[in-house]
């Protein structure tokens, strides 16, 4: 008996960090890089927030721009360091898949460098 329920508990691990992002990676990816106009898949989304998010946009055309993507989680900074304040904001574009994006801000609130965490 504890053998099934251990059996059972591993499936729903592996369910959960295998299958169901795979299921992401297949259906609901290529239909968000459907509706921003990007080809492909997780990799070309990435490009698509780089090439989108440029130097002077304000922190409000910035939010714009990542909510074509999907709900936007904020981690909105307040220390200033060297005149930049930085954001770093999570794109929920699927159930199972995030885009990190950390963003440099001039203290009145306008981009000045933005990355996409790649891996």
């Amino acid at each position: 008996m504890i053998f099934v329920i251990l059996l059972l508990a591993c499936g729903l691990v592996a369910s959960y960090f295998v299958i169901l992002p795979s299921v992401d990676q297949a259906f609901c990816i290529p239909q968000v890089a459907k509706r921003v106009g990007a080809s492909g898949g997780y990799s070309e989304l990435l490009d698509y927030v780089e090439a989108h998010l440029t130097p002077s946009m304000t922190r409000s055309q910035v939010m714009q721009e990542l909510e074509k993507l999907g709900t936007v989680e904020v981690d909105q900074g307040t220390a200033v360091v060297g005149g930049v304040v930085s954001d770093t904001l999570r794109i929920h574009i699927c159930p199972f898949t995030t885009i990190q994006v950390f963003a440099n801000y001039t203290v009145d609130g306008h981009l000045k460098f933005v990355g996409v965490r790649r891996d």
